[in-house]
C-alpha cells in the first residue's frame, strides 16, 4: 500500500537519479540547515539524512521498519 503522493515523490526521485547533469552531493551547510529545520528528528534519522545527502551515488537506500520515520526524515 502507498499513497499517490509517495508514488509521485518516487517518480521524481527516479527522474533526478537519471539526470546526469544534476549535482550529486550537497554542501555540509545545506545538510546542517535541513537537519536543523526538523529538530524532532532522532539521531538515527539525522544519520540517514547525512548518508543520503553526502553520498556521491545517484541512488541511496534507506531501510527501516514501518513507522520508523524514513519518509519524515527524507521529506
Amino acid at each position: 500500500y502507498t499513497t499517490a503522493e509517495m508514488v509521485e515523490l518516487e517518480r521524481v526521485m527516479l527522474e533526478r537519479a537519471n539526470d546526469r547533469d544534476e549535482a550529486l552531493a550537497l554542501s555540509s551547510t545545506a545538510i546542517d540547515d535541513a537537519i536543523a529545520a526538523k529538530p524532532s528528528m532522532t539521531p538515527e534519522q539525522c544519520k540517514a539524512v547525512r548518508y543520503v545527502c553526502e553520498a556521491e551515488t545517484r541512488v541511496s537506500v534507506i531501510e527501516g521498519a514501518p513507522g520508523a520515520g524514513k519518509s519524515f526524515a527524507l521529506d
